[in-house]
């Protein structure tokens, strides 16, 4: 990641901690923002690998830490689809000072229907 918060908007898209492993001691935000309020935004997972219970990725509904918090992710296993109805999805990945590892590649799309 480049440090700061990168915004995405095209749909469908792929967003990934980039080529290799992620920094260690990192902090890493990707905002996925859909063109309004009605759309629901869909985050399927090609790849996962973070160090377990150190490293995480953490997925919320909306655009900052005090929205809806709906996946922290740690470890190899992979994610089940997670779905924001908000509009705007933020992924924050947190690396501590050991071990760094491959991160996670992730597609999405927008939809105006729910998954239910």
């Amino acid at each position: 990641c480049k440090g700061q918060r990168q915004v995405l908007h095209a749909s469908p898209g792929y967003v990934t901690d980039g080529p290799g492993n992620y920094s260690v001691n990192g902090n890493c935000e990707w905002l996925i923002e859909a063109p309004n309020k009605d759309y629901h935004i869909v985050l399927t997972f090609l790849f996962m690998d973070t160090e377990c219970t150190y490293d995480y990725l953490f997925i919320y509904d909306g655009d900052s830490y005090g929205s809806r918090l709906l996946a922290s992710l740690s470890g190899n296993s992979l994610p089940p689809v997670i779905e924001a109805t908000s509009g705007k999805m933020l992924l924050h990945l947190f690396s501590d000072a050991n071990y760094n590892l491959l991160g996670f590649n992730a597609t999405y799309t927008f939809s105006l229907c729910p998954l239910d």
